[in-house]
């Protein structure tokens, strides 16, 4: 069985007994807390032990498998709390259907996997993230800085440190000719003077934004992922079509919101 189990400490959060038994064959280490009172113990413990993170609390953990059919335990709660204050770990959800795996993926969740539990594909499913996580540090830029989590580097002109809104517009995909629109100020304008001084005061709602969203999602990739998926709580909408609306306000206070693990 060596040659089929992967050296990665990790918490699994499910009644299942079935799931956790499948999980355990996967896992050199794994630990399973079987009640949600002890997951969220676990949780809790890392907000009030003298600041040790939850991977200090978990015992060093770089996995967290989260059942969303476990009872008592609001799963897309602590999803966002932990992507809000643990970004390092992967989280990956164990469903019952498709729906509820979406909605944990808007959530935060990196990933998921359906019931019944099938040990080779859990196992191909952490290669992959493993390879995922390899792959973004090399390509993507850096994570937000943790002492200033409410810049994001990338979007700034690095010759004076401005925002640049040609660099916003590619972060949320939009073009220069929509995020122009968004800014109040004309298509030549941005192309041309994209880090203008006249520009920064609405680029900076964009850029709270956008280090919330890497916060939550902990990559571009899933960043643009959740901006395109369609959201019940947004009345249907994807939160690209807010944005495109000109709902600079309402949407940065959803994303908060998410963030802090508060119901929409």
């Amino acid at each position: 069985m060596t040659e089929t189990t992967i050296d990665v400490a990790a918490v699994m959060a499910t009644s299942d007994k079935k799931a956790a038994t499948q999980a355990k064959k996967v896992f050199t280490h794994l630990r399973v807390a079987g009640k949600a009172l002890q997951f969220t113990k676990l949780y809790e413990k890392s907000l009030t032990g003298e600041g040790k993170s939850f991977v200090d609390a978990a015992g060093g953990l770089s996995l967290v498998l989260l059942d969303v059919d476990m009872p008592d335990i609001s799963a897309h709660e602590l999803i966002a709390r932990l992507r809000a204050t643990t970004p390092e770990v992967s989280m990956v959800i164990v469903a019952s259907d498709g729906d509820d795996a979406l909605q944990a993926m808007r959530a935060g969740a990196e990933d998921y996997i359906l019931k019944p539990i099938r040990a080779k594909d859990l196992l191909t499913l952490i290669r992959l993230l493993e390879e995922r996580r390899a792959k973004a540090s090399k390509t993507e830029f850096p994570k937000v800085d943790a002492a200033l989590p409410h810049l994001v580097e990338r979007l700034h002109d690095p010759s004076n440190g401005q925002l640049d809104a040609r660099k916003v517009a590619e972060f949320f995909g939009l073009t220069v000719a929509e995020i122009a629109r968004l800014l109040g100020r004309g298509v030549s304008t941005v192309h041309k003077t994209p880090a203008a001084p006249m520009l920064q005061d609405t680029l900076r709602r964009f850029e709270a934004m956008a280090s919330g969203l890497l916060r939550l999602t902990g990559s571009e990739r899933r960043a643009r992922m959740w901006l395109n998926a369609s959201d019940p709580a947004l009345e249907g909408h994807a939160p690209i079509e807010w944005l495109r609306m000109g709902k600079l306000n309402d949407l940065g206070s959803y994303i908060q919101d998410q963030l802090e693990g508060r119901p929409a």
